[in-house]
């Protein structure tokens, strides 16, 4: 019941300060992307391996299924950092979905003092982790290249680099060292003018009902 309360409280003070494009912003970075923030929605096909779409498997939510260690990441004290687990555990006990719960925990580490950008940082450290991971089971990376490509990637996002340019970097940077990326490139190319059509159709029809 506390945590009911809490997330239409939440709501609420979001839409009375005009915060919805704040909040819509904070939930983009916890849904599954690349390196590069880009979302999809077209699906592998159940024939296809999870080693066959290095690009395409899930990352977990780690809001949700590795709580403890999100939390690690933040200046949090033991009480507060319990505070969270202990609701949390409560959550999932009354099978509260996990958008519910990662709104809580959001909204808990607003409190702590933690920040949007805070957050931003943290889960795109993990969505790197596990893209990195995947092409490295894919490609049969040694550890030094997967931190090459690291590297390259966090260093262009440092500079500015667009959710593309991220990409293609770690791309290019695969290729210097030497792997044949072009399966991946092709697919995510098909993949970026899918998305591409997709939105230009739905600009053309937004439009038309005007």
């Amino acid at each position: 019941m506390r945590s009911k309360t809490f997330i239409g409280a939440l709501l609420a003070v979001l839409v009375v300060s005009g915060g919805i494009a704040g909040f819509a912003a904070a939930q983009e970075t916890t849904t599954e992307q690349p390196t590069d923030d880009a979302q999809t929605t077209d699906q592998p096909s159940e024939r296809e391996t999870t080693a066959d779409r290095p690009d395409r498997r899930p990352t977990a939510d780690p809001t949700y299924t590795n709580l403890s260690t999100f939390l690690d990441q933040f200046d949090l004290t033991d009480r507060e950092k319990q505070s969270i687990e202990d609701e949390v555990s409560e959550m999932r006990a009354d099978g509260a979905s996990a958008h519910a719960i990662r709104l809580v925990v959001h909204g808990r580490l607003h409190q702590y003092g933690v920040t949007h950008e805070d957050m931003r940082e943290v889960l795109f450290e993990h969505r790197l982790d596990g893209k990195l991971d995947r092409l490295q089971d894919h490609y049969d990376l040694s550890d030094e290249d997967v931190e090459t490509v690291r590297d390259a990637v966090e260093t262009a996002r440092e500079d500015g680099a667009n959710p593309g340019e991220l990409r293609e970097v770690a791309l290019d940077t695969l290729e210097e060292l030497g792997y044949d990326v072009s399966d991946l490139r092709e697919r995510w190319n098909e993949r970026s003018a899918r998305n591409w059509h997709r939105h230009d159709g739905d600009r053309d029809h937004r439009r038309a009902g005007r």
